[in-house]
């Protein structure tokens, strides 16, 4: 059967005249005979109209295939698809950023908290003959001195790692 013959029966099908196809399409009635007579074929625009509008597939307008029954349903207890090698590496490499803008965000928070506490509660520190005011001050009058350093060093640690994770190369499997 002919791509002509089947639009000839999809048409009738549908109680459709050339003419009332050819509106719904924009075209003329010849153009449809042309098609139905196989003297031309339609175009890929007009092929994918066709298949709309009578509610059939590409590949049962142009080749005359019958769509196949859908693929039988996955089996419930069905192993997962095993990961490539470079989708692996990509997920490590995304998990090491990951681990270190958590340690980042928890330094900053660290770090936040003594500038904040160092407004909220001003400190003068006189430590060998100088005196110390503000976010130092507090730091030498309360002794957050080593934690306010840790904080800072986690924190740029933390940077360190992430932008490890994102500009990493995958290793080559030799």
């Amino acid at each position: 059967m002919t791509i002509g013959e089947r639009l000839t029966e999809l048409r009738k099908s549908r109680g459709l005249s050339q003419e009332e196809l050819a509106e719904q399409l924009t075209l003329t009635r010849q153009t449809i005979s042309k098609w139905e007579l196989g003297q031309s074929s339609p175009d890929i625009e007009y092929v994918i109209a066709l298949c709309d509008l009578f509610g059939v597939s590409t590949d049962y307008l142009l080749k005359g295939e019958e769509p196949e029954a859908k693929a039988a349903p996955k089996e419930e207890h069905s192993q997962p698809v095993p990961k490539g090698p470079r989708s692996a590496e990509r997920e490590k490499n995304w998990m090491i950023f990951g681990l270190g803008m958590a340690v980042s965000s928890l330094a900053f928070l660290v770090i936040a908290f003594f500038v904040i506490m160092s407004v909220v509660h001003p400190w003068v520190t006189y430590k060998s003959g100088k005196t110390y005011t503000g976010l130092a001050g507090y730091l030498l009058g309360t002794g957050s001195l080593p934690w306010f350093i840790g904080a800072a060093v986690l924190l740029l640690g933390g940077l360190a790692v992430a932008v490890f994770g994102i500009v990493r190369k995958p290793r080559r499997a030799e």
